[in-house]
Order: C-alpha cells, then sequence, then structure tokens
C-alpha cells in the first residue's frame, strides 16, 4: 500500500501529538509503512478512512507505538537502547532487574515489546480480537 500524504494527513488527525514537527515526513512513512505490514493480513480488511475501519486502527496504532518505541523525543534523538521490562528496582543503592526470560521466547518477547507503550498494548488488543475471529465493523 502507498503511504499518501491524505494517510498521513489522517493519521496525524488521530494522533495529533505525532505533528510534523517532532516528527519527520519520512518518519511517519517508515512508521506507517511498518503498521501497514503488520496489519497485512486480510482478516484486518482493507484501509478505509472511516474511523470504525480495522485496517485503518491497527496500521495507525501500531505507527503510533513505532514513533513513541524508536522515537520517545522525536526525530531530533531516536531510542539508543533496548526496551526491556522491569522485573525489580531499589531505589537505595540503585538497583534495577530486567525481566530476561522474555529473550528466549519469540511469542512473550513480542508482547512485552508491544508491550512498552499503551499504543503497543492496544494494538495488542485488536490483534487478539482479529484472531479470535470477533470483528465489530
Amino acid at each position: 500500500m502507498e503511504i499518501t500524504q491524505s494517510i498521513i494527513g489522517d493519521f496525524l488527525s488521530a494522533y495529533p501529538q505525532f505533528d510534523n514537527y517532532n516528527y519527520t515526513n519520512t518518519i511517519i512513512v517508515d512508521a506507517l509503512c511498518n503498521g501497514d505490514f503488520e496489519t497485512g493480513s486480510k482478516k484486518w480488511g482493507s484501509y478505509s478512512i472511516d474511523c470504525h475501519n480495522y485496517k485503518r486502527k491497527g496500521m495507525f496504532t501500531y505507527a503510533a507505538f513505532y514513533l513513541v518505541a524508536f522515537y520517545p523525543c522525536g526525530t531530533s534523538k531516536p531510542a539508543s537502547e533496548a526496551k526491556r521490562s522491569i522485573q525489580s528496582q531499589s531505589i537505595g543503592d540503585k538497583s534495577v532487574a530486567y525481566n530476561t526470560s522474555n529473550d528466549t521466547n519469540n511469542k512473550s518477547a513480542d508482547a512485552s515489546f508491544l508491550g512498552s507503550n499503551i499504543f503497543g498494548q492496544q494494538f495488542m488488543r485488536l490483534r487478539r480480537m482479529k484472531t479470535s475471529g470477533f470483528v465489530v465493523l
């Protein structure tokens, strides 16, 4: 699917926090391309501007996840390290332990990665609905 200026405009209307001042057009197109790839199966349907369109919801939600995960401070400062879920944390003596059990289980690692921000959590919910066959259009 070609990511047009119209689709970029639709995305920025749905998620105004990702305006072009913090994220370049190139980065937004990349995020939307990744969202299109993640929602490529026929179960997601085809893209439509309608806000109830399942493909649009999934594609835009994944794109928002991608922008927050890879560019948390906007285009000017991309993420420099992988996110890991914290298993435990101590304030005194500054101790942090990361949950590494997800590193060996692809499904768990995927859920941990997507679960690292609210947009990824929403995408996982939409994906569960899609795979369970429960889709309201």
